[in-house]
């Protein structure tokens, strides 16, 4: 859900450019229907540096000036880390592995100014929060039942591979 929040986020303070990146082609349909303007396949790409240079090609060079990574995948971080502009912000929402390390670089890193931020449960008061996105639901701002799919609890290996496959981005198992 971290995925859909962000882009939803984003939209909804109007941001002009939002970038989703993923490497599941199903995922495009969804992250442009919460908000993404822009959208990177990684699984098209040769190298994964690339997607440093079609990020940095989609916002004139510039690169982002807020990043939110969702995944927790190491290799992505520190793409996001390089594709992140001066004096940007990346913000980590996606958990990594537990024993994961980053490897930056400090002194480009210091001198660009940019800021790397550890972010749970979106950095946001839930109480607060869990009550806007009801708002945006009824106001049909969010669309909670494109994300979510029920699964009976005998089909929890279809849930599984559903989420792997990208075909839905959360998977509730019922009794």
């Amino acid at each position: 859900m971290a995925l859909t929040a962000a882009l939803q986020a984003a939209k909804l303070r109007g941001c002009r450019t939002i970038i989703g990146i993923d490497k599941m082609a199903d995922r495009e349909i969804i992250a442009r229907e919460l908000g993404a303007t822009h959208f990177i396949n990684t699984s098209k790409l040769s190298d994964p540096s690339e997607v440093i240079t079609a990020v940095q090609d989609l916002t004139d060079g510039y690169g982002t000036s807020i990043t939110v990574d969702t995944t927790g995948y190491l290799p992505l971080v520190e793409k996001a880390m390089e594709f992140t502009r001066l004096k940007g912000k990346l913000i980590q929402v996606g958990s990594t592995p537990f024993d994961a390390k980053l490897d930056i670089h400090i002194f480009p890193f210091m001198v660009a100014g940019k800021q790397y931020i550890g972010a749970v449960e979106g950095d946001v008061v839930p109480a607060k929060y869990v009550l806007q996105m009801i708002e945006w639901y009824r106001a049909g701002k969010f669309p909670v039942d494109k994300l979510v799919k029920f699964y009976k609890a005998d089909d929890w290996q279809k849930a599984i591979d559903d989420m792997h496959r990208g075909h839905t981005v959360k998977a509730v198992i019922t009794w």
